[in-house]
């Protein structure tokens, strides 16, 4: 029996045929990577699966056995003590633990090079860094711009591109920020013992709370004592610290393992300013922590017990039911300066204020309430393009023929970059078009997708704008192909493949023009890497060989576009081929031996050849090959 074929059979008893030992420190993620390689499954989702974990995108791991599991325990052959202590199954504090790991894949690229497996310390959300390499950890490609996920049999490499992220280049914390940093980390380490050791070295004010809550008001510490660092909080009853600057983390560990000393400089009052910034920042952001609240109100009032001046105007004002500027903000979704950017253009009124300048922005509801009307009322590019189910060059046809327009309200514009468009008349389309759509009958022609029968239209953009406006006219039958109603997107409706093969063909040739350029559509489209790979019908792999070889430039590069569409009138895919003329990858391979027809460049052939050669097979016509400027 073959190694493959003893992997399957052991495989379906549920037992790994090659068991695999975890290294110290090692993510239980990076570990069941690894474990699907050395049990040569096709991908860690594949394992997962196996191992009854669930089957899910691998952006969004399955979450951890919660409970002590014997029989999983058994099936990765592996000593019980071990993945207990990697999954904290007998750790009280195991919940707390478990809700700060992210689902994501992030790296430290010195910790690579170094030994090349996942640490468990680049699974927490709350650190940007690793505290063995103090790496400031990477959660994007570099080559590609995708985030990294757990998709790949390398924990080094990415699972789109594959690129290897060991060649990157390194950014690191600085030297002295990281003692404090070592501090926090061990707030969060995976060995129990450890977590104790960090809470010990804290001042003794703080060791009756647990150790995360400890790192939690560190850095709600470090946030009140600098508000101009990068980083936020949530509403409800748990600080937001994913994405923190290290600095601002550091400097939540000195107030810490400083106190009381740090906060009598704190303390210290600003020149004509009643409270200090810090203890009102603390003031403010202490709901966020409800388990030790009330130690943290005692620890604000026995620093600063001051509650008069602006702290009984905010009073007043809550008596009156208006709102604060951080409430409107947190109504709206926007940030503090978001709102002050409105009050500044007179797009939002603010209360009248007490004197010459205030400290606080007020809000009646009913103000916050019409602007939130307005922002419910426009819908981005990339939402938009994904609820109608169409790239954003078809976005782009839709704005130029007239049958969607741009959102031009002033608060929207002055909160939102990028095109935004009406929600209403985006909704209004999908519904007409559930509307036209009807069951395809049970016996009759087969029918395809739009989306594929694009795949067969190159050296040109898709008409998706002619062919929509066609099937809201009635003039093309168009059918649900038995798409669910909240799963329905207009690429995937369905027309008979004798129409297809038309329209492919050419014999319609009024739904092949494009009206307008995408500059004359009022606003500007990044082209993305998935909107090249439609435009030449090609696989993700072709376009990397093209950036690779140097016939593309960077995908942010502003001429990339036309980059890609020159290409497309030079060359063809072979999946293009495949779907335009129905040919067997047979026949598409003999083309060198047998009609002097070779790929021109990679795994594209010359566009001009090609059509010729089907056109006298098939004896039928094919579409022109237009230039940029016939296109409308």
């Amino acid at each position: 029996m073959s190694m493959a074929a003893q992997i399957a059979a052991e495989s379906r008893r549920g037992r790994l045929l090659f068991p695999l030992q975890p290294i110290e420190q090692e993510s239980f993620q990076g570990y069941i990577v690894r474990l699907a390689e050395w049990n040569a499954f096709g991908a860690p989702k594949e394992l997962v699966k196996a191992l009854g974990l669930g089957s899910t995108p691998a952006r969004q791991w399955p979450s951890r056995p919660q409970t002590r599991d014997d029989d999983f325990v058994w099936r990765l052959g592996v000593d019980h003590s071990v993945i207990d202590k990697m999954l904290l199954w007998s750790d009280p504090e195991r919940a707390s633990y478990d809700e700060r790991v992210g689902r994501g894949r992030r790296v430290s690229l010195s910790g690579l090079r170094k030994q090349n497996y996942h640490r468990e310390y680049w699974c927490l959300s709350q650190l940007s860094f690793c505290p063995e390499s103090w790496d400031v950890l990477l959660a994007t490609c570099p080559a590609c711009q995708s985030d990294l996920d757990w998709s790949s049999l390398q924990v080094d490499h990415c699972g789109r591109c594959a690129f290897d992220l060991k060649q990157a280049e390194t950014t690191s914390v600085p030297t002295k920020l990281r003692p404090s940093l070592a501090f926090m980390a061990g707030l969060l380490n995976r060995d129990r013992s450890k977590r104790e050791a960090a809470r010990q070295k804290a001042p003794a004010e703080f060791r009756s709370i647990s150790p995360f809550m400890i790192f939690d008001l560190a850095a709600l510490f470090g946030r009140a004592a600098d508000p101009d660092q990068v980083g936020g909080f949530y509403g409800g009853s748990r600080l937001h610290t994913e994405g923190y600057e290290p600095a601002v983390l550091a400097q939540g560990a000195r107030i810490i393992l400083d106190y009381p000393a740090s906060f009598c400089r704190l303390a210290e009052r600003r020149p004509n300013s009643t409270t200090s910034d810090f203890f009102a920042n603390l003031r403010q952001f202490g709901r966020l922590l409800a388990p030790v609240g009330r130690q943290l109100t005692d620890l604000v009032n026995n620093w600063e017990p001051v509650a008069h001046g602006p702290s009984r105007l905010k009073h007043n004002r809550e008596e009156e039911g208006q709102w604060t500027l951080r409430e409107v903000a947190e109504h709206l979704g926007v940030q503090n300066s978001q709102v002050r950017s409105l009050v500044e253009a007179d797009l939002i009124a603010a209360s009248t204020s007490r004197g010459a300048e205030r400290s606080y922005q007020w809000f009646l509801p009913e103000e916050a309430e019409r602007v939130k009307a307005i922002l419910a009322g426009r819908i981005s590019l990339a939402t938009l393009s994904q609820t109608l189910g169409l790239p954003a060059p078809g976005i782009e046809q839709l704005v130029t023929s007239g049958l969607l327009h741009l959102n031009a309200d002033s608060v929207v514009a002055a909160l939102h970059s990028g095109p935004q468009f009406r929600r209403a008349e985006a909704l209004k389309m999908l519904e007409d078009f559930r509307a036209i759509a009807c069951e395809p009958p049970v016996v009759g022609p087969r029918m395809v997708s739009l989306e594929d029968v694009f795949r067969g239209i190159g050296a040109r953009p898709k008409p998706w704008a002619a062919v929509v406006s066609a099937i809201l006219a009635g003039n093309i039958a168009a059918y649900s192909n038995g798409i669910q109603a909240e799963q329905f997107r207009i690429k995937h409706l369905g027309v008979s493949e004798e129409f297809a093969r038309e329209f492919v063909a050419g014999k319609w040739p009024n739904l092949l023009l494009v009206r307008g350029l995408p500059d004359s559509a009022g606003f500007s489209c990044a082209f993305s890497r998935s909107d090249a790979e439609s435009h030449l019908n090609c696989y993700p792999r072709d376009l990397t060989w093209l950036r690779t070889h140097g016939h593309l430039p960077l995908y942010t590069d502003p001429s990339f576009r036309r980059a890609v569409e020159a290409l497309g009138q030079e060359l063809i895919s072979s999946r293009e081929i495949m779907w335009r003329w129905r040919v067997s990858p047979t026949l598409r391979e003999s083309l060198p031996a047998e009609h002097g027809i070779a790929r021109s460049k990679g795994p594209f052939w010359p566009r001009n050849a090609i059509e010729d050669h089907f056109r006298k097979m098939f004896r039928q016509a094919n579409a022109p090959i237009l230039s940029r400027s016939e296109w409308r």
